[in-house]
């Protein structure tokens, strides 16, 4: 609000007369400024007088309009939000300019300028206008990398809200079921018996949980709904515990070496983190002992391909997430050249829409059985490039194309169909965190 005193600008309050404004009412022009004034006398006497405060009231436009541009260009150069800033009309109306400390008169013109929030710009504007980036405004675009992986969702957390949102509906049938079985017996008592169970009637959940209803409420109908309260609760914090897991190696997706291996494969961070959840029951397994430990649950000889010159350690979570990266690039190497065996180009492949279904598949089952797969896709003339066509049963065919190839492979040739189960769950469950999809049908790890 800035102040400025009539008195000091040469002003009579007499002049003030013919502005027809009522003490303590508020006029919003299209700035939204509001002006009061407890002004009051009679109109202009003379033609002069009016001239000069014509001339003076030009003069204090001017000083406001250049005390509201400096405000706002020093909030801007702290901000580091010159992006933000339009034509200069919008500047004037989000500029914010405090009070000059004047000493009170009762001939005192007040403008208030209206405080508004200055919006942040997004990451997007702020690439495109080619801004200085401030220390802030890294940290902005770091959140908005994080905040990327956001689409992917654990299977553990949505199994999790419909069990919650389940517990939350029979918590409120119990206490619907409490509530019509004392309204029903309540118009039948009288007295101290009908006190008791007006009471019981009104209670809060708080009060029903711990206060026994009197003897002529039936108990089991208390104990039900004390038990899906509980029950609540129970998942409420599971819920919440399984969100913290989820997101806890969120900023380890996009550490330089990890998006430089993923641009490798045409991965993207979101693509992993789903996968790897997949590897590791959403995070929640990290074994430091046997042949497969970390997050990435990457053996030995596997962690010891994707060093590419590095010390990694696979049981800790940041160097796990970066030997997932390299394992995907080596797959998908390993398949364009299973595929340049079998007279098959990878470049075909590598813009179809299944694409990294055939990745993920190759990460768990190796990348021969899946080339070869595609391989009998094709020779029964259908799509090779296909997921579906290479996991389902065509006409005249015995089995899928995957199953069939998987048999031919020593370590999966006695039990094919559980091997082919097992890669066809393991790429649904990858996509169902992508999209967020089939929770309530999947087993959870």
């Amino acid at each position: 609000m800035r102040v400025f005193e009539r008195s000091k600008l040469g002003l009579r309050s007499s002049e003030f007369a013919s502005v027809p404004v009522k003490k303590e009412s508020t006029v919003r022009s299209q700035d939204q400024f509001s002006l009061t004034s407890g002004a009051s006398g009679t109109a202009a006497k003379s033609v002069k007088s009016r001239r000069v405060l014509g001339r003076r009231m030009v003069l204090l436009g001017q000083q406001v309009r250049q005390a509201a541009l400096k405000a706002l260009g020093a909030s801007l150069m702290i901000g580091g939000m010159a992006a933000c800033t339009g034509d200069q009309s919008d500047a004037n109306q989000q500029a914010t300019t405090k009070p000059s400390s004047l000493p009170p008169s009762p001939h005192t013109l007040v403008v208030e300028l209206p405080e508004k929030k200055q919006e942040a710009p997004s990451l997007e504007r702020l690439m495109a206008r080619e801004l200085l980036l401030e220390p802030e405004v890294v940290e902005l675009s770091k959140s908005s990398a994080e905040l990327a992986l956001n689409g992917v969702q654990s299977l553990r957390t949505q199994y999790l809200q419909e069990s919650l949102a389940t517990a939350q509906n029979q918590l409120g049938k119990a206490q619907q079921r409490r509530y019509e079985a004392i309204e029903g017996i309540l118009p039948g008592m009288s007295g101290n018996n009908r006190t008791v169970l007006e009471r019981d009637l009104a209670k809060t959940i708080d009060e029903i949980l711990v206060e026994p209803d009197c003897k002529l409420v039936y108990g089991p109908l208390r104990n039900d709904v004390k038990h899906w309260h509980g029950k609540v609760q129970s998942l409420e914090k599971r819920l919440a515990a399984s969100e913290d897991t989820w997101h806890q190696y969120d900023s380890l997706f996009f550490r330089p070496k990890v998006t430089e291996a993923l641009s490798m494969a045409n991965i993207k961070p979101s693509q992993l983190k789903a996968l790897m959840g997949q590897e590791s029951g959403d995070f929640t397994i990290t074994d430091t002992k046997g042949d497969i430990q970390g997050l990435a649950q990457a053996g030995s000889k596997e962690a010891k391909a994707a060093s590419w010159g590095d010390s990694l350690d696979r049981s800790k979570a940041a160097d796990a997430v970066l030997i997932g990266a390299r394992v995907l690039v080596a797959k998908t190497k390993d398949l364009a050249w299973e595929l340049e065996q079998r007279d098959m180009s990878w470049s075909n492949f590598k813009d179809s829409t299944d694409y990294s279904k055939l990745i993920y598949a190759s990460y768990n089952a190796g990348a021969q059985p899946i080339a070869r797969a595609m391989q009998i896709t094709k020779e029964r003339g259908l799509n090779p490039g296909s997921w579906h066509d290479l996991t389902q049963v065509s006409a005249g065919a015995k089995s899928s194309p995957l199953k069939a190839a998987l048999s031919e492979v020593r370590l999966y040739r006695n039990a094919p169909g559980a091997k082919y189960h097992e890669v066809t769950t393991y790429v649904e469950r990858i996509e169902s965190r992508l999209q967020g999809t089939g929770a309530a049908r999947l087993p959870i790890n």
